[in-house]
């Protein structure tokens, strides 16, 4: 059998973006938070808090916020992992309430509820997940804090009890995997060490050591991990687990102190070079542990990061952009919830997308404004969908926010969600490349111009198919834009500060893009109006949300065929 990655260390460089704008804000700090596809690759999450309560985490991307789910006394909750690249994911939440299953339903804008009816459930403490082929194994640590259950669950469904285990201590922490031969398998981590059994049978192995995490992960070899203190010398260990047993017990001593505390660990493959990588929250901010991707390189390198400190929130990751990016999801204080960017190595965090210039709008004296864009896509991020075997899209989701305040009201629905097919993709991509965007925006139209400014939210990004598929294969992470419309406001200042409340701390007007005013009209009536602002994306605050609060826009309707522009 293959022996498994050993471990170096490299630390992240860390951007926090917030996502703000809340609807509401939570009584009490988050205590652990699961992010989950709200289907068609569009990330939201789910946080559970001090006093119980449970709270949805809006896409940042587009609008974020938060609002309280109708749930009280949860203690625990874990992603349903979905089936199907881009499905939506259903959240397993335990508590006073027992098992209740949450799935975001995009056609209500809402979340339906799946309560399963097992009483022995109630006041359940913890909750995990497993695929097992075309179900889950969800295993439940009850109120008495030392009895695993384990059911077998298909969607929508209320939960077939398989086996249960009691052990003679309390459970401090647990996993369930998948054996080789298709059996469950259940970790259990107590005060006197590591035991790993039959999901119902006796104890088959022992690894002593204080308590730390148990990790899930999804390898062909490596099953799930344990990352725990030498009961002897107190150091951090990481001890990798397949079918067998213990794969590699390894010291993390030189990376991890003696005194460092660990909030939280992930174990998986995070910069897509194929070895397994060790994310952990600890005590001293989000540390990154990479397998080295030469074979025998042991140097290391450090590079400064922001630390996230000051909360015991138990964070998520996001894997973004074809799972080459990864996202920490976590809670900075009361309402503060982030969805910061770790970059990889020394290089900083590539937005990817660019707008190439400012915007021009056709003036025609409709309800329809059609405004053209150039974009410049970044090689990194291109080169994840230049494939013969895929077809490539830009997606772009536009919304309307009238009023030229960050508070200002939101129109019944979103105005566009549009898919253009990318057909002149070069088959070597090593240089940005400008690609045209046409964008439908439809203003309410006066014959003297727009009697308020009307503010446009874009999100933008690249998705794949397979060659004849409809269903996403990747997506790219996506980037907001803001434009600003006017004509009775375009000399004021007010339209420009609202562009730059968004924009990098620091900005200024003169450095967004130029006006472009719409050709000469009758001496009495003004077509069309004036892109007074455009910013690249968001910075400061995240856009207002597109109606019902929540969105969870997949398939966008046809548009335009994109072709390269020629540079």
């Amino acid at each position: 059998m293959a022996s498994p990655p050993r471990i170096r260390l490299l630390l992240s460089c860390l951007w926090l973006a917030a996502v703000g704008g809340a609807q509401a804000t939570p009584d009490s700090a988050a205590r652990k938070i699961v992010v989950h596809d709200t289907g068609g690759h569009w990330p939201g999450a789910i946080s559970v808090h001090a006093d119980g309560s449970l709270w949805a985490i809006g896409n940042p991307w587009l609008g974020g916020g938060m609002r309280a789910l109708a749930i009280g006394g949860a203690n625990d909750l874990a992603r349903v992992d979905g089936l199907t690249p881009g499905s939506n994911e259903t959240v397993a939440v335990v508590g006073a309430q027992g098992v209740v299953m949450l799935r975001w339903n995009p056609a209500t804008l809402a979340f339906d509820q799946n309560a399963w009816p097992h009483v022995q459930l109630q006041g359940a403490r913890a909750v995990r997940t497993v695929p097992f082929g075309n179900q889950h194994l969800v295993a439940v640590l009850g109120a008495s804090g030392r009895t695993v259950h384990c059911y077998r669950y298909h969607e929508g469904g209320s939960g077939l009890l398989v086996a249960q285990s009691t052990a003679t201590e309390e459970v401090l922490d647990f996993a369930a995997f998948r054996h080789g031969n298709g059996t469950a398998r259940l970790l259990r981590a107590t005060a006197s060490g590591l035991a790993c059994l039959p999901a119902g049978g006796a104890v088959q192995w022992t690894l002593a050591g204080q308590h730390g995490h148990v990790l899930r992960c999804d390898h062909p070899i490596v099953k799930a991990a344990w990352l725990y203190r030498d009961a002897n010398t107190g150091e951090w260990r990481l001890a990798q687990i397949g079918d067998a047993g213990v794969l590699d017990d390894e010291s993390l001593a030189a990376h991890l102190g003696g005194s460092e505390q660990v909030l939280a660990a992930f174990l998986l493959d995070c910069d897509a070079d194929g070895d397994l990588d060790l994310v952990a929250k600890t005590s001293l901010g989000v540390r990154v542990l990479l397998q080295p991707e030469l074979p025998g390189l042991a140097q290391t390198t450090e590079v400064s990061f922001e630390p996230l400190t000051g909360t015991v929130c138990v964070p998520d990751l996001a894997l973004m952009h074809a799972g080459t990016r990864v996202r920490v999801v976590d809670d900075l204080g009361v309402g503060d919830v982030r969805w910061s960017n770790l970059a990889m190595g020394i290089q900083p965090w590539d937005d990817g997308i660019d707008l190439h210039g400012g915007g021009q709008i056709d003036t025609l004296p409709t309800d329809d404004s059609r405004i053209h864009f150039v974009v410049s896509i970044a090689p990194e991020w291109l080169v994840r969908f230049s494939h013969p075997e895929r077809r490539t899209y830009l997606q772009v989701i536009t919304w309307r926010q009238a009023q030229p305040s960050i508070d200002g009201r939101l129109d019944a629905t979103s105005e566009s969600n549009m898919v253009h097919e990318m057909i002149d993709i070069p088959a070597s991509v090593s240089t940005s490349t400008l690609w045209p965007l046409d964008v439908t925006l439809a203003p309410p139209w006066y014959p003297i111009g727009w009697s308020t400014d009307e503010h446009y939210w874009l999100t933008i990004r690249l998705v794949a198919t397979e060659v004849g598929g409809s269903e996403l294969d990747v997506v790219s992470d996506p980037v907001t834009l803001v434009t600003s419309l006017s004509i009775a406001q375009r000399d004021a200042e007010e339209p420009w500060a609202f562009v730059l409340e968004y924009s990098e701390p620091g900005t200024q007007a003169s450095e967004l893009p130029a006006v472009v005013a719409p050709p000469p009209a009758a001496p009495d009536m003004q077509l069309g109006g004036y892109v007074i602002g455009v910013i690249g994306r968001i910075r400061a605050l995240p856009p207002p949300p597109p109606p019902g609060g929540i969105p969870a826009p997949s398939e966008g309707s046809t548009g335009a065929v994109s072709q390269r522009i020629p540079q």
